[in-house]
């Protein structure tokens, strides 16, 4: 591949690496810039919403895992066939 250019996943025309849209086909590039979420920033999201959970539920003196949740998992448990 040339320096400063690319391909279009669309229609595969070679073309400068700033651009904004396909000259072929016109596909924009601009969209599909936007910045993914990884893997990481989402577990610790999903890390840092936890121990959130867990110090309200600390602090208002309540059950970590709240009752209903542990009874409906007793309930899916046992219903079990097999």
């Amino acid at each position: 591949m040339q320096k400063n250019k690319k391909y279009c996943p669309r229609c595969g025309a070679l073309i400068h690496a700033g651009d904004a849209y396909c000259i072929r086909c016109g596909y924009s590039f601009k969209i599909r810039q936007g910045k993914k979420m990884n893997l990481k920033t989402i577990v610790i999201a999903v890390v840092v919403l936890l121990i959130f959970w867990i110090g309200i539920r600390l602090i208002t003196k309540r059950p970590v895992i709240p009752n209903g949740l542990i009874d409906f998992f007793k309930n899916v448990t046992s219903n079990k066939t097999g």
